[in-house]
């Protein structure tokens, strides 16, 4: 996933420690939000659509890269060790001026919603780097001593792994979005949260 970044984007770095098996991986969290305006939920939403990544509400982007060290002995080689570089960065609306009573508490419910939902992508990511290290640790190939042949099969077992990760992730929005779907009902509960109640009907009098 990938989002564009515009002016008056504030960025919050923080350090995220997974644990592994075999060591700690360390990963970069970013934040970074994009500013929306609205005296009403209904006109934050709007503001949300015409602001927001590719017309979405928020996204989770994230880079990945694998610091890795082969060992060819006796014709074989192997895979010694795959240490992950990654980096989270979270693309969150971000309300300016001043809301009033209901609209400020119907936002942070709002966003509190939203940010939930997206570090649940940013837990799938993190699941993807520790499947990957697992299924890529020892990995060996005989009568291969350039280390072309287990490089191949560690990048394939890598993008495997990838594509894995898009296809939950894909799967999971859709869930969430379906009607009845948490990210829809919290949507249908802002947008709705401070709109007056339709007048009350009397009926026809009696002559």
């Amino acid at each position: 996933m990938t989002f564009r970044l515009g002016a008056g984007l504030l960025t919050i770095c923080l350090i995220a420690t997974v644990a592994n098996a075999d060591e700690t991986i360390i990963g970069k969290v970013i934040e970074k939000t994009y500013a929306v305006k609205g005296g009403t939920a209904y006109d934050l939403y709007v503001s949300i659509g015409e602001n927001g990544p590719r017309g979405a509400i928020a996204n989770t982007d994230y880079s990945l890269t694998w610091k890795r060290l082969f060992d060819e002995e006796g014709g074989d080689c192997r895979l010694v060790s795959a240490k992950p570089i990654f980096t989270t960065t979270y693309l969150l609306p971000k309300a300016t001026g001043n809301l009033k009573p209901p609209l400020d508490r119907l936002w942070q419910d709002f966003i509190t919603g939203v940010r939930e939902h997206e570090h649940q992508h940013g837990q799938m990511l993190q699941e993807m780097v520790k499947t990957t290290q697992e299924r890529i640790a020892n990995a060996r190939v005989e009568n291969d001593k350039t280390c072309a042949k287990v490089k191949r099969v560690v990048s394939d077992i890598i993008e495997q792994e990838r594509q894995t990760y898009r296809s939950r992730s894909r799967d999971f929005h859709r869930a969430e979005l379906a009607e009845g779907g948490n990210l829809h009902q919290l949507i249908l509960t802002f947008v709705n949260g401070d709109r007056p109640p339709p007048p009350a009907t009397t009926g026809t009098p009696f002559p």
